[in-house]
């Protein structure tokens, strides 16, 4: 057996592709950046049980790694997928500057 050296990549490292936000309701949503080939959009999915769980275990650990789950597999969470006026929303608070300030 013998033992692998990973590298870590710096943007596995930070923040700066994905915002958690909060609605009013309560819920906590993923807006992440997403890059498929030549194209980037955003894709926002609501934290599911599962999710919640691991992020009040894990923290930041586990949002990094979902974000990074929804950019690299994103047709995998097509369906969870939230869109319309709550996209919008979650866009012009982060644009904003504004989703960290809560």
């Amino acid at each position: 057996m013998t033992p692998i050296t990973i590298i870590p990549q710096p943007h596995h490292l930070s923040q700066g592709r994905w915002n958690l936000l909060r609605d009013n309701d309560g819920a906590l949503y993923l807006l992440v950046q997403c890059e498929a080939s030549f194209v980037s959009f955003e894709r926002l999915v609501m934290l599911d049980e599962i999710e919640l769980e691991d992020y009040r275990g894990l923290g930041w650990l586990s949002l990094q790694h979902l974000a990074s789950r929804i950019s690299y597999f994103a047709t995998q969470y097509a369906d969870r997928s939230v869109t319309g006026e709550r996209l919008q929303r979650a866009l012009e608070v982060t644009r904003s500057g504004s989703a960290n300030d809560s």
